[in-house]
């Protein structure tokens, strides 16, 4: 069964090289902070607007700094996912993918801007330290 094996159908083209496990604790624990401060963030928008207004422009925000780093990946990257020679089924299903998991990040963040005006800063602050396990669950469930 030598057809079969992984090397056979995913050869390497660079060696892998370990990242650092302190590198990953730290971008981690600067996204907890930055999911923490959404709530805060959230509630000092000025009096009289939209929670659902303010929700839809952040997530307008983030689209406009994520497409461009998105489009410099795609550009200089030699390695991975945009190097990758996938078959047209494949390519289209993790563009899909990749589409449906924009749209759900972008629905939560119009969801919890809404709970945190409802739920007050420091308690919205508290509960979103879950986020993250809470978003690996759904994205487990829905791809």
């Amino acid at each position: 069964m030598a057809g079969f094996s992984h090397e056979a159908r995913f050869p390497r083209t660079k060696p892998v090289t370990p990242q650092r496990t302190s590198t990953g604790i730290l971008l981690a624990l600067i996204c907890l902070f930055l999911v923490a401060t959404m709530p805060i963030i959230a509630n000092s928008r000025p009096s009289g607007s939209s929670a659902l207004t303010f929700a839809v422009m952040f997530s307008v925000w983030q689209l406009v700094f994520a497409v461009p780093l998105f489009a410099w990946e795609a550009k200089k990257t030699k390695t991975g996912l945009f190097s990758a020679r996938l078959e047209l089924r494949q390519r289209n299903r993790t563009i899909l993918i990749g589409i449906a998991t924009g749209v759900m990040f972008g629905l939560s963040s119009i969801i919890y801007v809404v709970a945190a005006e409802r739920a007050g800063a420091v308690n919205a602050a508290i509960a979103m330290q879950a986020y993250p396990l809470f978003a690996i669950l759904w994205e487990t469930l829905f791809l």
